[in-house]
Parts: structure tokens; C-alpha cells; sequence
């Protein structure tokens, strides 16, 4: 990398620059969020999985498939990142995987017939999966990306800024979402659950294009790759030497245990207490606006 662009810039500069790619990261991070209330595992794919199969144990998996994607590209993806000064390919390659993955599965619930719902699933888990796996891809680049562009006494304000527009315009969505899966919008299963597929993939496509306008500062970086078996090595060294990493991991053991019932409240109210599909948008909006309080 040429070492002139390791030049510092000028404090103004530097200042308008935070500025600016702090309102760009907080647009995308909305975007994200409206994005996940339209594709939401705990009322929406959830009910969407069961509609279909009318199986439990598939509709543990939706949940079970959104962690599971996520975390296991990571070790993967930090080994191949760590040496390389820039990060954004890796994130456009993740993000371009995720909106074609949902774009497929708005396909096949569009043109696969219902009377061959047994594709339909095979296809919805296959590409749920892709799907799930790119943001493993994404995530560690857009969070080194972050780190780079938005200083850290700043940080807390922007995620709070991010939760707080993207809960707020959440909240609205369930209103929308509430009108797509009642009798008033004349849709009938599958075709209104794909229409909110439809919103989540144009709200992931714009929440992706909005973060390629971040200029990613290029600072100095291990210029050697280590081996895979060296990278994976470091994973038990910092659990023995970090005790507030310990911790972090069996927070988050703790919090996937306890999210594994989440799938199956909105199922509850619909199959022993009869609400209607349309009250699955008033659960995201009391969701989303608790989020925001």
C-alpha cells in the first residue's frame, strides 16, 4: 500500500470526514434495522416457516439458522481480513450474497407453487442459509470499518442514533406489515409474505449502497496472513488470559439460550389465543418501540 496515504489529515478535515461518515453509517444502520423488522425471525418467517410445514421443529431452526449463520464465516473471515488495509471488498462481497440470497427466495415464493410447498421449503432453508452465512461475511468488516471512521468518544451516540432512527422508523413498518398480512390488502399466503420479502430486499440493497459511500481511512496493518491453525490457536490463548472476554462469551451462550422460545410466542398467540396474521405487525411495533425507550 503506498505509504502516503498514511498521512495524517488535517484536524478540520479529519472532523468533517467523522462527521460525514458518521451520518452514513447511522442512514445504513436504520436501513439495516427496517430491513430485519420485515424479515423478522420471532413473528414473520417464523409464522411464514409454519404456514408451510406446520412443524415446531422447523420453526426452530429459522431461529436457531440466524445465529448459527452469523457466527460460524467469522473465524473464517477474520483470518483473511486482518492482514489487508482496505475491508470494504469483503463487506460489498458479503452484502452482494445477502440481497441476491433474499432476492431468490422472493422468487421462489412468488413462482413456486403452492401444491409444491416441499421445494418451497427446501429452497427457502438453502438460501435462508446463504443468506444468514453472508452476514458472518459482512459483519467483521463493517465493524472494522466502524472502528476506522467513527471515533471512539463518538461510538456510543452513533449506535444509540442508529437504534433509535431505525427503531422509530420500525415502528411505523409494523403498521404496514400489520395492513399486508390482514384480509384488507386482498393478498392471500404466500404472496403477501412475499411482498414483505420484497421490502426487505430493497431496504438491504439501499442500507448496502448507502455504506459504499463511507471513505474507509487506511491505517497500517500486520502485513503477513498467519496460518489458519495460528489464528484459530489465539481463540483458546484470549479465553484463558481475557477474563472479561470469559465473561462476554457466557453472556452470550445465556442470551442464545434464552432467545431459543422467542420463534414461538407469536405462534402461541396466533394458535391458542386466535389473533389474527395482521397482529404480527402490532407485535413488531411494540417491539420496536420498546427498543427505542
Amino acid at each position: 500500500t503506498d505509504t502516503g496515504e498514511y498521512q495524517t489529515p488535517k484536524k478540520e478535515d479529519k472532523e468533517r470526514e467523522q462527521t460525514r461518515n458518521f451520518r452514513i453509517a447511522a442512514l445504513q444502520g436504520s436501513l439495516m434495522q427496517v430491513s430485519f423488522a420485515f424479515i423478522d425471525t420471532t413473528n414473520i418467517l417464523n409464522t411464514f416457516v409454519h404456514k408451510l410445514t406446520e412443524s415446531d421443529a422447523f420453526v426452530g431452526l429459522v431461529g436457531a439458522l440466524t445465529p448459527a449463520g452469523w457466527m460460524w464465516p467469522q473465524l473464517l473471515i477474520s483470518n483473511l481480513l486482518e492482514h489487508r488495509p482496505r475491508k470494504m471488498p469483503f463487506y460489498t462481497l458479503g452484502m452482494s450474497i445477502r440481497v441476491a440470497a433474499w432476492l431468490a427466495i422472493l422468487l421462489c415464493t412468488l413462482f413456486i407453487p403452492f401444491s409444491h410447498k416441499g421445494l418451497l421449503v427446501v429452497s427457502f432453508f438453502c438460501f435462508y442459509f446463504i443468506a444468514s452465512s453472508s452476514m458472518g461475511v459482512s459483519t467483521i468488516p463493517y465493524m472494522d470499518i466502524i472502528s476506522k471512521t467513527i471515533e471512539p468518544h463518538r461510538r456510543a451516540r452513533f449506535f444509540s442514533t442508529r437504534q433509535f432512527s431505525g427503531g422509530l422508523f420500525s415502528f411505523f413498518i409494523g403498521f404496514l406489515i400489520s395492513f399486508v398480512l390482514s384480509d384488507k390488502s386482498g393478498l392471500t399466503f404466500p404472496n403477501n409474505y412475499a411482498l414483505l420479502f420484497g421490502f426487505a430486499v430493497v431496504t438491504i440493497a439501499a442500507s448496502f449502497v448507502v455504506f459504499l459511500a463511507i471513505r474507509e481511512p487506511i491505517h497500517r496493518v500486520r502485513t503477513t496472513r498467519q496460518s489458519l491453525w495460528q489464528h484459530l490457536k489465539q481463540g483458546p490463548y484470549l479465553l484463558r488470559i481475557d477474563r472479561n472476554y470469559r465473561r462476554f462469551l457466557f453472556y452470550r451462550v445465556c442470551t442464545n439460550m434464552a432467545g431459543m422460545c422467542m420463534p414461538f410466542y407469536a405462534l402461541y398467540a396466533q394458535l391458542r389465543l386466535e389473533v389474527p396474521d395482521s397482529s404480527l405487525g402490532w407485535f413488531i411495533s411494540v417491539s420496536a418501540l420498546s427498543g427505542v425507550i
